[in-house]
């Protein structure tokens, strides 16, 4: 199947309000500054959606599609974008990322210890509030 831009909207419009109702319950997606790429992308979708909140970190900010370059003169390698993502709000995602509605820092027990405080944190704020 060839895609054209027609098809890709109402593949992008589907995901969105796909269904006779509308998914009304409270959803929170946990990003941090390692969410990249798709993960990004996939955040920045649904934030300022109504009932939908954004939880954590501010996203990496880069939206994919990469290309690998070595410079010449220090044969250092780097991987540049080679495409440019806008979100809802008109800022481009790359360079800036997906700023979360409830922001929850990592702390040094998720660092050294292996204990998700971002994550337990947002248990605690899901059982104790409603969006």
């Amino acid at each position: 199947m060839q895609w054209t831009v027609r098809s890709l909207a109402a593949l992008f419009y589907m995901v969105l309000h796909g269904g006779k109702e509308s998914y009304r319950q409270p959803v929170y997606i946990l990003v941090n500054e390692e969410s990249f790429s798709a993960a990004s992308v996939f955040a920045s979708a649904f934030k300022g959606l109504p009932n939908v909140k954004i939880v954590g970190e501010t996203t990496d900010g880069s939206s994919g599609n990469s290309l690998m370059l070595y410079l010449k003169n220090s044969n250092i390698r780097i991987r540049v974008s080679t495409m440019l993502s806008f979100q809802r709000n008109g800022m481009t995602l790359d360079g800036n990322g997906t700023i979360p509605d409830i922001v929850i820092q990592t702390d040094e027990k998720q660092i050294f210890d292996g204990y998700d405080t971002q994550l337990n944190e947002l248990i605690e704020i899901i059982n104790t509030t409603r969006l």
